[in-house]
């Protein structure tokens, strides 16, 4: 019988998983900074590389996903439509209840660098979501013009 070194390297990394795993866990961990910086310099590198390995993945897959987009669309809109017209405007106490399109969301803390809170929606997950959602008031429109009078001036001149 000849030495065959797939099968022994096979049996020797599932005898030896669990340490190599905590080896992997704790080089990783040490190596935070270093690894990010990698990964980071072979995205710059492979960018047509990556778009086109993700755009495939896309079209081989553009049912599961459209399916997952919808699903969680309706989840999120569901909560959205059920928890809003339950509340006012935390400023004036104008209720959303016949009108809930009529709700501005403001971040009490900052928006972390984000646009708009449309594509944020659209593209994180469920829980990321309510998470952020929870994280605001929810203020009618002439009120949110009075917390951000910034953005308005310019259009009064």
């Amino acid at each position: 019988m000849a030495f065959d070194k797939k099968e022994y390297d096979r049996k020797y990394n599932q005898a030896h998983k669990k340490e190599y795993n905590e080896w992997r866990r704790k080089y990783r961990k040490e190596h935070k900074t270093e690894l990010a910086e990698q990964r980071k310099k072979y995205r710059q590198k492979n960018k047509k590389k990556i778009a086109k390995q993700r755009y495939g993945y896309n079209l081989k897959h553009k049912e599961e996903i459209a399916k997952y987009c919808r699903e969680r669309y309706v989840k999120i809109s569901n909560w959205y439509y059920n928890n809003i017209k339950e509340l006012s405007c935390f400023d004036c106490g104008y209720s959303f209840w016949d009108k809930p399109y009529m709700a501005d969301f403001h971040h009490l803390h900052g928006k972390d660098g984000r646009s708009g809170m449309l594509g944020f929606i659209t593209h994180c997950s469920y829980d990321r979501v309510i998470e952020e959602l929870s994280g605001g008031v929810y203020i009618c429109p002439n009120c949110h013009r009075e917390r951000h009078p910034e953005r308005w001036r310019s259009l009064c001149r």
